[in-house]
């Protein structure tokens, strides 16, 4: 046998030994179902409970169920007045009493609120007699909230709400002021050498 038809029958042997080797069994995929599911959080009330914030392992949100202690406000509608509230979280569905964030709430709506990253600064709309809505900020010091104070963006006679902090740089905001599109407009405003700038319409792909 030459060198040539050995090689050759190696060969053969060698491929027909590779294919002939049964296919390994194709792994059975299974589809996981109800990854996900929707259950009420435990401080659910019968009343509008909305705009939850968490930060630092707390809930914040706005409603406006009935107290049982303080003075009951009512609005136009003859319904409670919405009010800021916090509750610390047990678990993932599970958190403590709700308690009224008494340092933002006023006798007229309050909310809704967000919050810096660290929890230390707070943003938030809030009524008025007039019903012209403001945002306010405050700032987390020694565990105690300080006086709200008028954000910068804010002016008399116009209404601002529904905050969002974006990289808290970047404040957007609902404001029906003038030079918008008509009724509630969307404007953002940056925090730029350690002031607000003047507040910049999205324009008309979003209002």
């Amino acid at each position: 046998m030459t060198v040539k038809s050995y090689l050759f029958l190696l060969f053969f042997a060698f491929t027909f030994q590779v294919t002939a080797q049964p296919k390994a069994p194709k792994k059975k995929v299974v589809e996981l179902k109800d990854k996900y599911w929707v259950e009420p959080v435990s401080i659910n009330s019968e009343k509008d409970d909305f705009s939850p914030f968490m930060v630092n392992g707390s809930l914040y949100f706005i409603s406006n169920r009935s107290t049982v202690v303080g003075v009951k406000y009512t609005s136009n509608s003859n319904e409670n007045t919405c009010d800021v509230y916090s509750a610390n979280q047990l678990d993932s569905i599970t958190f403590a009493k709700p308690k009224p964030l008494n340092e933002f709430n006023t006798a007229y709506d309050d909310g809704p609120v967000v919050f810096s990253k660290n929890g230390t600064y707070a943003l938030f709309s809030a009524s008025s007699k007039k019903g012209k809505l403001q945002l306010y900020f405050s700032v987390l010091e020694n565990g105690k909230w300080s006086k709200p104070f008028l954000h910068p963006v804010s002016r008399p006679g116009d209404s601002y709400c529904h905050p969002f902090l974006l990289e808290e740089k970047t404040l957007f905001f609902c404001s029906d002021k003038a030079g918008g599109r008509g009724g509630m407009d969307i404007y953002y405003s940056r925090f730029e050498s350690y002031n607000w700038s003047n507040p910049i319409n999205l324009g008309a792909k979003v209002n």
